[in-house]
């Protein structure tokens, strides 16, 4: 006669956390070549791809044994504890019930398929919830690269389509180490967020703007000109020098370089990207200019 399998908890699996990444490193590394090494395969982390979540989904309810199927069950319900443990903004206490509820929920119920049913619920629910958390930066507030990566492939289709162009202008903070070094990472953080608001601020509602890196932005300018383009990047570049940021009573100005790209018919993003950066590599090893355009 089969035993049931031992009830599953949320402080069992906290504790049996080095386990769970372990299994969670395999499944990455067997994954990477199907899915891109940008997807991560634990799961609900973000930005991670719902479809490991479905995979570990179906294999565990194909398990051919109760210890088979506890296991997968346990990585499902690692991928919850990651995701609320991961997420930037939930309180502690809210952080407390909402590991709390998955545990009370499965201590109600017992056989397997019901406990599937418990786990894919939260899921969901936590995909809801952390889905625009995916393509927010949680200092500014506003995109990351992955949604910026996303609008530029729209973009690209559009302009193959239609014949569009546009630019992409990547902004770089100057002397953002010496920001760092005299203010602490507080007042770097302050010159961050003042630099994303006057870039959001000053740009069309068709164009895009999106923290890519550290100390980096990137904006789409779209249905415009190399020329017009380049100009309005140059206009942006002028508002972030007029801005000084108030920290611990001392004031920070806020200066960037530009690089910039122009897209066309036939341009890919991983090009679009390179022309954009090597013009604003050129650009910061310059003295004179503050601007570097590299056409297509």
């Amino acid at each position: 006669m089969a035993t049931a399998p031992a009830p599953l908890t949320v402080s069992k699996l906290l504790i049996c956390k080095r386990f769970l990444l372990a299994q969670a490193l395999r499944l990455k590394k067997r994954r990477r070549s199907s899915r891109g090494a940008r997807e991560r395969s634990w799961g609900l982390v973000m930005g991670a791809s719902m479809s490991a979540v479905q995979h570990d989904l179906e294999m565990a309810r194909r398990g051919r044994d109760a210890t088979a199927q506890q296991s997968r069950m346990g990585i499902l319900a690692g991928q919850i504890v990651n995701a609320i443990c991961r997420h930037p903004t939930m309180s502690r206490a809210e952080q407390t019930r909402q590991l709390a509820a998955p545990e009370r929920a499965l201590s109600m119920v017992q056989g397997s398929e019901e406990r599937m049913a418990v786990l894919e619920e939260h899921i969901g629910n936590l995909a809801s919830t952390l889905a625009p958390l995916a393509r927010t930066d949680f200092l500014t507030a506003i995109a990351n690269r992955r949604a910026l990566e996303e609008r530029l492939r729209e973009v690209l289709q559009s302009a193959n389509r239609h014949g569009d162009t546009g630019v992409l202008a990547i902004f770089d903070v100057d002397r953002f180490k010496e920001v760092n070094v005299r203010f602490g990472h507080g007042g770097g953080d302050e010159v961050l967020r003042a630099m994303a608001e006057v870039l959001v601020k000053n740009v069309r509602t068709t164009d895009f703007v999106a923290r890519i890196a550290g100390d980096q932005f990137a904006v789409l300018l779209a249905h415009t000109s190399p020329r017009e383009g380049v100009y309005r990047a140059r206009r942006l570049q002028t508002q972030l020098r007029e801005t000084v940021v108030d920290f611990d009573g001392e004031t920070v100005a806020v200066e960037a370089s530009i690089g910039c790209a122009n897209y066309e018919v036939g341009t890919s993003l991983p090009g679009l990207f390179q022309r954009a950066s090597l013009a604003l590599y050129k650009q910061k090893r310059s003295r004179g200019l503050r601007y570097t355009r590299l056409a297509s």
